[in-house]
């Protein structure tokens, strides 16, 4: 198992027994210890999970993990990060605990975010998975379900797509079904979770959130080594190549919202919200 155990400055008993995956890259040592401070102040104790890096695959390498339904060919980054969740969505499968929570390790934490943590409510039964990040979108909630915590915040069933998977908790049963609805790489692994399997998963979202990427923080373009590094990179000379991958997602997304949001509304049973960047009390 590709993990290393590290343990929070302090912690309570019930976050010692959250079980918190980190993936991070053998090479991204600077981002390892940032995230050992920010989840020691919040008294987390966490698992190192080695990101996977295709980045520099060799095409026949890639294609053992390609699926059928592969819109296009990925970059080694987008099957680099589906591999690094992968990995974690199998020692969640294989484990005995039934919820652990994943990060990336570009993740910002409120300060709220150990209290969220330690709220027992926040691990819904028969949840198979709870987002915790924001993304500062419009995204579809149910109005009939609802599960308030002692922080102020509420967890409601998500009922629409959504972009990133920087921070979310997942239950072994969650962590099966993922497994078994994506054996191969289709899509970018948001786009797998939050739009391919919403509607097959149990899926739930923290409002408002207590993580966020780096890269929606005001000061993210000067993060330097920060920036996220499992995650697909663009160069200059590759520009066009950028925009063509923006705005594939970014019509991808509008097709499936406005599909979501339609069957949502003539059912009359959601209600819409924009998520804020994040909690920052």
């Amino acid at each position: 198992m590709n993990c290393t155990l590290h343990h929070g400055a302090s912690f309570d008993v019930y976050l010692a027994s959250m079980r918190t995956l980190l993936i991070n890259l053998d090479a991204s040592i600077e981002r390892l210890r940032r995230m050992e401070e920010a989840l020691g102040a919040a008294g987390i104790t966490f698992e190192r999970v080695s990101a996977v890096d295709a980045r520099q695959w060799p095409r026949e390498d890639m294609d053992v993990w390609i699926g059928a339904n592969c819109p296009r060919y990925p970059m080694g980054g987008e099957l680099g990060c589906y591999l690094s969740h992968r990995r974690c969505w199998e020692f969640i499968a294989e484990g005995e605990d039934e919820f652990a929570l994943v990060l990336e390790d570009d993740v910002v934490l409120s300060a709220l975010a150990g209290a969220v943590l330690r709220d027992p409510r926040l691990l819904i039964p028969g949840a198979d998975l709870i987002r915790l990040e924001s993304w500062s979108m419009k995204v579809w909630v149910d109005r009939r379900d609802g599960i308030k915590l002692a922080s102020g915040h509420e967890v409601k069933r998500l009922r629409s797509g959504i972009i990133g998977a920087a921070a979310y908790v997942l239950s072994r049963r969650g962590a099966q079904k993922l497994l078994e609805l994506s054996p191969r790489y289709s899509h970018p692994v948001d786009l797998l979770i939050y739009f391919e399997l919403v509607e097959r998963c149990n899926m739930w979202t923290l409002v408002p959130s207590v993580f966020t990427q780096l890269r929606h923080i005001d000061d993210a373009i000067s993060a330097g080594p920060f920036v996220s590094t499992i995650s697909p990179t663009f160069h200059k000379e590759r520009k066009s190549l950028k925009q063509r991958v923006a705005s594939e997602c970014r019509n991808l997304y509008r097709r499936l919202v406005r599909t979501a949001m339609g069957q949502q509304r003539a059912r009359g049973d959601a209600e819409i919200f924009v998520e804020a960047n994040r909690e920052t009390a």
